[in-house]
């Protein structure tokens, strides 16, 4: 369970952390449009988002290993539950015997 709620926490995290950024490039997607914009600070902006965006797909890659461990932690939690029913179902088994 422990596992379960740990991958879901840093899930949680990278969601959270690619929106942050996403609508940070967002606005600076939008600061270039301006008019107001000079044109060193639109380089200077189009730098930021293209900065940006390469955090979000390394964010990306960051997440897809998290995914597989929560997937890996949900597995373990059901076979679990299956593993504690071998013994219960076994003494059930050997009270018929003995009856």
């Amino acid at each position: 369970m422990f596992l379960i709620k740990r991958a879901n926490r840093c899930g949680s995290l990278f969601s959270s952390s690619r929106a942050e950024v996403a609508a940070t490039v967002k606005r600076f997607e939008g600061s270039v449009d301006s008019t107001e914009a000079s044109p060193r600070d639109r380089e200077e902006i189009e730098g930021l988002i293209g900065t940006d965006k390469g955090r979000i797909e390394s964010l990306a890659t960051e997440e897809q290993p998290r995914q597989a461990d929560q997937m890996d932690a949900e597995e373990q939690l059901c076979i679990e539950p299956a593993k504690l029913n071998e013994p219960e179902e076994r003494v059930d088994r050997l009270e018929k015997d003995l009856e």
